[in-house]
């Protein structure tokens, strides 16, 4: 498998850098408990480019996550809370075909000390690779 890095996660005029790459670590790790080798890009690429960094690195399957929303607040003082939605597809390589597809979503409580958007992700992620199983 490959899971290739989507863009950065942002909200109003706020961008969240690092977040694509730890969306796709998140995604990797959780593909790991069931697939035998499971690698990851090193940047964002759009669709096409991420199948043909598959195809090269001789995969049967693209991970392809994008960051749909991605809300990081000062929850202990704001009582809004951090919130993350990511799209994820599972393509075949060879026939470019999606094999599943699915929104994972995440909101932290309202009365919550630090935290970040990402640490909403390994559960439900964890549980769309799971049905994939």
């Amino acid at each position: 498998m490959y899971v290739s890095v989507p863009e950065p996660g942002r909200y109003e005029s706020t961008v969240y850098h690092g977040s694509g790459q730890k969306t796709a670590q998140v995604i990797q790790q959780s593909f790991a408990r069931h697939a035998r080798r499971v690698v990851s890009g090193r940047g964002p690429e759009f669709f096409q480019q991420a199948l043909a960094t598959a195809r090269e690195r001789n995969v049967d399957y693209l991970v392809y996550p994008s960051i749909i929303h991605w809300e990081e607040r000062a929850t202990e003082w704001s009582g809004i809370p951090d919130r993350v939605e990511v799209k994820i597809e599972v393509v075949d390589v060879d026939s470019e075909r999606t094999l599943q597809s699915g929104i994972i979503e995440g909101e932290s409580a309202v009365m919550t000390f630090g935290g970040r958007p990402e640490e909403l992700l390994p559960e439900p992620i964890g549980k769309f690779v799971s049905a994939a199983y």
